[in-house]
């Protein structure tokens, strides 16, 4: 949670690293430095590519069995692992593990059936440990350090493509543990990165030095021009930075938008796959659009490193703000808090249930119902009836 004091203090410390790296590569032999730098990278990039891979997969296979009418659980399982305290009376009278020397092979499956129905309901107070995961994460963590391998072997910080990849995962897996709880940080966030972008850039050549000679995948290449006579491939720079910043702002804009939904529509339960208007994050998207277009335009008008900040954050801040004043939502846009909403609720609330709920719920009946009445047929809902 990034509250005022945090955006304050980042810019300072994002500074003090920069320096550090400065001055670094002044002194020491900057080979080393990336050596150490890309080593420690490496292993911070197994989580990071593990848990991109695994959302990947997660949102996909939704998205696909959605528009297919399938349930995603017959692509992407679940699975809990559970360990707990066992304080049950057993009436197979013996211990678990353990059979005469002379049971029969029946006995052994009444006794393996007993002690498995006697386990079928976990008391909470009994449960030590539970690890919850899927066949998502299970594949996003094997990619994810065959990736890394792969980066280390291939010595990806010379390559541009697996150096991109990374720096994708970095974004994302950033994106998905820092959050804004309000407009109030995000503004003064993006003020001041935007004034730490300018000083870095074109107070001093600190920025620049530091990007160019340091070879690690915190920074996104593009190929931006051919050169003929060395045979070589100009590349423009766009530090993770210059995405992280300001996606946390395009994110609150999206939380937002869903906030204002369940505002408009009071009582529908939350969905991935629920459809809402979100004309804050797309006002914020198209922002970052148009500064990132004139940050390439004007870096190639004047033939200039430019701080790409010093164009993403006046319009990211423009359009959002204009948006709300269009729509006559500036005071609801600054009041926005997630840290002060209340958790607790009062009284029941008769949910509505969407389709999309309905899909993946699918036949509201239990085992024991089923074996009463196997006539019985859940009542099929169109999109007509919401």
């Amino acid at each position: 949670m990034i509250d005022e004091t945090h955006a304050f203090a980042m810019p300072v410390l994002a500074g003090i690293a920069l320096i550090g790296l400065y001055f670094a590569i002044r002194n020491w032999d900057i080979e080393k430095i990336t050596r150490i730098l890309n080593g420690y990278l490496i292993i911070l990039s197994v989580k990071a590519n593990s848990f991109t891979i695994s959302f990947l997969i997660k949102v996909t296979a939704r998205k696909i069995c959605h528009h297919l009418g399938f349930n995603s659980l017959r692509f992407v399982k679940r699975y809990a692992f559970t360990i707990s305290q066992d304080d049950l009376f057993h009436s197979a009278g013996v211990e678990e593990n353990f059979l005469l020397p002379d049971s029969t092979e029946a006995e052994k499956i009444i006794k393996s059936e007993m002690l498995l129905e006697s386990r079928v309901n976990i008391k909470k107070e009994n449960q030590l440990f539970n690890f919850y995961c899927s066949t998502a994460d299970i594949y996003g963590w094997f990619f994810g350090i065959a990736l890394s391998i792969v980066f280390a072997l291939l010595d990806g910080k010379n390559n541009w493509i697996l150096s991109n990849i990374f720096g994708a995962s970095f974004t994302i897996f950033g994106l998905s543990v820092s959050r804004l709880p309000s407009f109030r940080p995000a503004l003064i966030m993006l003020i001041l990165f935007f004034i730490y972008d300018i000083y870095f850039v074109f107070g001093s050549n600190v920025m620049v030095d530091v990007a160019t000679k340091i070879d690690i995948p915190v920074k996104m290449l593009v190929p931006s021009k051919l050169s003929s006579e060395n045979n070589e491939v100009q590349m423009s720079i766009l530090g993770l930075g210059d995405m992280i910043v300001p996606g946390l702002f395009i994110s609150l804009c999206l939380r937002y938008d869903l906030y204002r939904y369940h505002e408009l529509h009071p009582g529908t339960e939350f969905h991935h796959l629920q459809k809402i208007d979100k004309p804050y994050f797309y006002s914020a998207l198209i922002g970052y659009t148009i500064g990132l277009i004139s940050t390439v335009t004007v870096l190639h008008v004047f033939n200039r490193a430019q701080p790409a900040l010093l164009y993403l954050c006046p319009s990211i801040i423009l359009s959002t703000l204009s948006t709300a004043l269009y729509r006559g939502e500036l005071k609801g846009l600054w009041e926005y808090n997630e840290e002060e909403r209340a958790t607790t609720i009062e009284k029941p609330i008769d949910f509505v249930c969407s389709p999309e709920t309905l899909l993946l719920a699918g036949p509201l009946i239990s085992s024991d119902d089923e074996e009463e009445d196997r006539d019985y047929s859940p009542e099929i809902f169109s999109d007509s009836d919401f």
